[in-house]
């Protein structure tokens, strides 16, 4: 009884010593023992190995070479071969393979000065070396002479070989018996470490299990159970299975399974708040904390932990949803305030720095839209000028055309009426003055539509400029800028429209002003002409004829220049109905713009 009571009040760590103390101890000696005796027989093992058995082999293998010496020799005798080739050469090497371990035999002989044996082995010498000399006489006498030379000293050889294996067998047999002694000492030394080593097992067998049933006793009362059911449970928690009980023995209030049940029954309270910490986050209740006094030590720390986490995360979400609410209304002048740590902190950036390039973005497209909308009514004015302009051209071409069309007929009559007095000769002149007068007016004319197409060459080329900066913006706004880009893109296709117009206006009344300028020069050079009438009268005729075909060319240049006039008027009535489109769309995209509010936040919140 007090020795249980003193087991019982010994540490584990103490019984573990206790138990395994002994068997160690005696593990050791027997492990000392065993290396003594194993290195007794490795000595004899390694002894053996390096004189018995490589004796042993050597001499098998001298038996060996002296078969293949006299099998080589025969078959060179058989064959022909000549001496130095072949079987000659494999039958010296079997010799030389002979001589070097018997010269092995003798080293190992002589330092044991064994005189017997040496004596023996210098006999086996002598006979090897009869035998090999008889040998390759043999082969000699059948290569050179023949089968009858041969088989004469083949006699010869067969005695040498028979004294050979008088000296060799008993040699090798003397080996093999040493060798074979050798190892049945070794065996029968490694029997007897055997059965010792089984008995000195079984000993420690019986010792080490006594111990073990103690340690195992004293071990299971600790533990409050097997330790396959304290794994069991401690894998269950570990997996985090919690509504398991764990069963307790009757008054078992300190053993491991009880503190695993408080410590169970600790852990599923905290798993509890955690859920309840969790789902409330996933439910978006933000507001939603855990009772930390519920817990104690690191577990306090860790309910508390998430309690402040949440107060951390709630903050920044608040703020951001005041931000992009206030963003949805339109108000673009709200920002994260909160300070802010890591993440929240790079959101907090990243949220007031997109609002602040949306805001820069939509104040840049404002800014375009009503540059846009200036541009558009500087096109209609600019256009309805033009438009102007092109009627009072057209209305100057129509008299022009009239104008000329009466000095046709004047021409004309002049030619009919040669004969005329000098009198009728001088009032064509004084017609033909008149007419070279309406048409340096035409010219003059002709050259102020050329400059006002120019104007509106760059106009077009303007519009165009404005067009394609709009459409850049329009793609840097994205998504809330496409009914911009096409507005921009419309408006650029009409810009190349009014130029391309303004180009073939500009080339066709280029023509007219040539044509105008040789009608001109045609009218000056009539009026020498007609002053002449009056003493040349046949003069005048052929100048008549000159003059009527060239106010012919006149008139058809005329009536080109009346049909460019048209056209600019058309492409003028055209132009301003699309400068009138584009205010239009302006004033819609200043409207869309309006909405927002793009007063910037402090840049310090940032």
């Amino acid at each position: 009884m007090d020795k249980a009571t003193t087991a019982s009040s010994l540490s584990f760590a103490a019984r573990i010593k206790l138990g395994f103390g002994l068997p160690v101890v005696l593990i050791v000696a027997f492990m000392g023992w065993l290396w003594f005796a194993n290195g007794e027989i490795g000595v004899r093992a390694e002894q053996m190995r390096s004189t018995g058995l490589q004796r042993m082999l050597g001499s098998k293998e001298m038996d060996k070479q002296v078969v293949q010496v006299q099998q080589f020799l025969t078959d060179a005798s058989a064959t022909r071969t000549p001496e130095g080739e072949g079987s000659w050469k494999e039958a010296e090497a079997a010799r030389q393979q002979f001589l070097q371990l018997l010269d092995g035999f003798e080293s190992v002989y002589r330092q044991q000065n064994d005189q017997e044996m040496t004596r023996q082995l210098k006999e086996l010498r002598q006979r090897f070396d009869a035998f090999y000399t008889e040998g390759v006489s043999m082969a000699r006498a059948y290569v050179s002479n023949g089968t009858e030379a041969g088989n004469v000293v083949m006699e010869k050889f067969d005695a040498s070989s028979l004294e050979l294996q008088r000296v060799l067998e008993p040699f090798v047999a003397h080996e093999l018996a040493d060798g074979n002694l050798s190892m049945a000492t070794v065996s029968a030394q490694s029997q007897w470490v055997r059965w010792c080593g089984m008995g000195l097992g079984l000993a420690l067998v019986l010792v080490t299990l006594l111990t073990g049933v103690q340690i195992v006793r004293s071990t299971l009362c600790q533990l409050g159970g097997e330790p396959a059911l304290t794994v069991e449970i401690a894998q269950r928690i570990a997996r985090g299975d919690l509504a398991s009980q764990i069963k307790l023995q009757t008054g078992d209030n300190t053993s491991l399974l009880a503190a695993m049940g408080v410590m169970q029954e600790s852990i599923r309270s905290l798993v509890v708040d955690a859920r309840m910490l969790a789902q409330a986050a996933m439910e978006g209740r933000l507001a939603v904390r855990a009772d930390a006094a519920r817990h104690q030590g690191d577990f306090f720390a860790i309910v508390q932990g998430i309690n402040e986490t949440l107060n951390n995360v709630a903050g920044p979400v608040h703020e951001v949803k005041r931000v992009v609410s206030a963003l949805a209304n339109g108000d673009m002048g709200q920002a994260i305030t909160l300070d802010c740590q890591g993440d929240f902190d790079e959101l907090k950036r990243a949220i007031n720095s997109t609002i602040n390039r949306l805001a820069g973005t939509i104040e840049q497209v404002s800014q375009a839209a009503d540059a846009l909308g200036n541009a558009a009514t500087q096109v209609s004015m600019t256009a309805q000028s033009l438009s102007q302009s092109s009627s009072e051209q057209a209305a100057s071409v129509e008299q022009t055309t009239a104008s000329i069309e009466q000095m046709t007929a004047s021409i004309t009559q002049n030619t009919q009426n040669a004969t005329v007095t000098d009198t009728m000769a001088s009032r064509s002149a004084v017609e033909a003055g008149d007419g070279g007068a309406a048409m340096r007016d035409a010219v003059a004319a002709m050259r102020q539509i050329a400059k006002r197409i120019d104007v509106i060459d760059e106009i077009a080329y303007r519009t165009d400029l404005l067009a394609l900066n709009a459409a850049i913006e329009a793609a840097r706004a994205g998504a809330q800028g496409s009914g911009f880009a096409v507005v921009a893109t419309e408006v650029g296709k009409l810009a190349a429209r009014s130029q391309a117009a303004a180009l073939e206006i500009s080339k066709l009344t280029g023509d007219g002003v040539g044509r105008a300028e040789k009608a001109g020069e045609l009218l000056a050079a009539m009026l020498p002409s007609i002053q002449k009438t009056s003493a040349l009268v046949q003069e005048i005729f052929c100048a008549s004829q000159e003059q009527s075909n060239g106010v012919g060319q006149i008139n058809s240049a005329m009536g080109q220049l009346n049909m460019v006039a048209q056209q600019n008027a058309a492409a003028s009535e055209e132009l301003a109905a699309i400068a009138k489109e584009m205010t239009s769309q302006a004033a819609q995209l200043q409207e869309l713009m309006a909405f927002f509010d793009t007063n910037r936040a402090d840049e310090a919140a940032w």
